[in-house]
């Protein structure tokens, strides 16, 4: 009797592992710093502040202090809290908070603003390219690398995601960080207010005689980040 062998090709047994999942769009710009569900509060056109002087308010020894002057926008910590990262003309710029002048970091032509740092340490940051839609990418600092992200504007969950970008509250677990505007005996300018769980909301710029907005945090030292206008 004669036995007959019957080869079975080898690529058959291996079971072809399925596509990966793409991340959605709304689910990358909620994973960073302050981003958070919902639109969030929208300030009017009237309000928003263009650029100014870079502030720090430490909430635990209730100072403020001008850590950089005259023309920045967007100030955002980095995650070691040790610099701010803030948009000078269409450049983002590094300002230690110790020692040492702002340092340019990237370009980009139609930057409009920076929002925050994802987990895994990129900058996410929104462009204008003239189209209704903004650009919203990641920016992986160190290797200075941009990956633009694709959102689909009629996804309700992707719309909601874009106001967050373009809105300047930020959330912090239980803490808001949010701009109203102040008209204290007939003067009229924007403040940064701070509210945590189960407390009042309180002002954290006190500024005067300016106004001062977008802002950012860092909750674990205590510390907000904002822009008064010059």
């Amino acid at each position: 009797m004669r036995l007959q062998f019957v080869l079975i090709p080898l690529l058959a047994l291996v079971a072809t592992p399925a596509p990966a999942q793409r991340e959605s769009f709304s689910s990358q710009v909620l994973r960073v710093s302050g981003m958070g569900p919902g639109p969030g509060a929208q300030i009017e056109p009237e309000d928003e502040i263009d650029a100014g002087d870079v502030w720090v308010t430490d909430l635990n020894a209730h100072q403020a202090n001008r850590v950089a002057q005259g023309g920045f926008r967007s100030p955002v910590f980095t995650p070691a809290g040790d610099a701010v990262m803030a948009v000078r003309d269409d450049t983002i710029v590094r300002i230690p908070l110790k020692g040492g002048g702002p340092e340019d970091v990237f370009q980009l032509d139609g930057l409009v603003k920076i929002v925050g740092f994802s987990p895994d340490g990129r900058l996410l940051l929104q462009a204008d390219d003239g189209t209704d839609t903004p650009q919203v990418g990641l920016l992986a600092v160190a290797e200075k690398k941009l990956r633009w992200l694709s959102s689909d504007a009629s996804a309700a969950e992707d719309k909601t995601a874009l106001d967050r970008v373009r809105g300047w509250e930020r959330l912090y677990g239980a803490t808001r960080v949010f701009v109203r505007r102040e008209a204290p005996a007939g003067k009229n300018w924007t403040q940064v207010w701070v509210e945590e769980a189960g407390k009042e909301p309180f002002n954290a710029s006190q500024c005067e005689k300016a106004s001062c907005g977008q802002p950012s945090m860092t909750p674990e030292k205590g510390l907000v980040v904002y822009i008064k206008a010059q």
